[in-house]
């Protein structure tokens, strides 16, 4: 019952493809074991720079690199799990940023326009207008320039 009643989104009537189905860009796990290895090497060298030792981070950082250059399929489980970590980690903190983007700066920004009396996207509705086309003072661009926008 594919496409009854609604549009296809990847039928050659649109433009453009809006399915949403797509292979994700995964990382190999060569630059995940230099991403590490890079990693450790930043934790060893600031953990021996408070005299905290660090051998063993750089150790990792060296176990790291050489699985990386060496053998990347061994870093396959890691690779695996860490984009699963990243995933979940996604799904969890991408609503609650955009929570709080709404509620700290557009929330009160609305809010703001209605006690200002606002109407910044001219939304009333004016029943003496003859017309909502605003008239460009001076005139656009020459309708000729316009042909091969893209």
């Amino acid at each position: 019952m594919r496409g009854v009643g609604r549009p296809v989104m990847n039928d050659k009537q649109f433009h453009e493809d809006y399915s949403r189905i797509h292979e994700e860009k995964k990382s190999t796990e060569r630059s995940l074991g230099i991403v590490f290895a890079v990693a450790c090497v930043v934790i060893g060298a600031l953990k021996l720079w408070n005299a905290r030792g660090g051998v063993a981070w750089l150790i990792a950082a060296g176990v790291f690199l050489f699985l990386a250059l060496c053998f990347p399929i061994a870093l396959r489980p890691l690779n695996l799990i860490w984009r699963r970590i990243g995933q979940v980690l996604f799904s969890i903190t991408n609503p609650i940023i955009m929570g709080v983007v709404f509620f700290a700066v557009l929330a009160p920004l609305g809010l703001m326009f209605r006690l200002l009396h606002r109407d910044v996207l001219r939304l009333k509705k004016d029943a003496g207008a003859e017309s909502y086309w605003w008239q460009r003072d001076p005139p656009g661009p020459d309708p000729q320039t316009m042909k091969n926008q893209f």
